[in-house]
């Protein structure tokens, strides 16, 4: 299995594991809107209370904890790679992993303090925590922004690495 790996480029492997995850997020996502969604709640009938939403949330919570860990081990492997690079060239991945890890905690805080404090109704009860509303300002914010970003970046790369005839 590790020759396999080691005989594939990275982008071979990176795209197999993107289509994989897009398929599985597929059938989860069509999975929840198809098996029980209507579902009245019980406590009160207007309200719906599909019955996967759990299978998403866990879902969502593993797939945080994969991209974490991705990150950790990307900036180990930074660190470790640096020694082995030509002297001229150790410190560009090491510095542009640091300047994404930055740019996020920078722009996390900077969507956190602009955020909204005003309170919210979310089925019909109130929200006036401001921590909290901040806090899902922030991430909402920052995943747009960043969203927003990657598209761009891949955009950006796509029509500079084109080939003209």
């Amino acid at each position: 299995m590790n020759n396999v790996l080691k005989q594939q480029s990275a982008e071979r492997i990176s795209k197999r594991v993107f289509i994989a995850l897009l398929a599985v997020i597929a059938v989860v996502f069509v999975a929840f809107y198809l098996i029980g969604f209507n579902r009245p709640y019980a406590d009160d009938p207007n309200f719906n209370e599909p019955l996967l939403t759990d299978v998403v949330l866990v879902f969502m919570f593993l797939i945080l904890l994969l991209a974490i860990a991705a990150a950790i081990w990307g900036m180990v492997r930074a660190v470790r790679m640096r020694d082995d690079l030509p002297s001229d060239n150790a410190s560009t991945p090491y510095r542009y992993g640091w300047m994404v890890a930055g740019g996020t905690v920078v722009l996390m805080a900077l969507t956190f303090l602009l955020g909204s404090t005003a309170p919210i109704w979310v089925n019909g009860a109130v929200y006036a925590n401001a921590f909290w509303l901040k806090t899902a300002n922030m991430f909402v914010w920052s995943s747009v922004i960043m969203i927003i970003a990657a598209a761009a970046a891949a955009a950006l790369y796509t029509f500079r690495n084109r080939k003209i005839d």
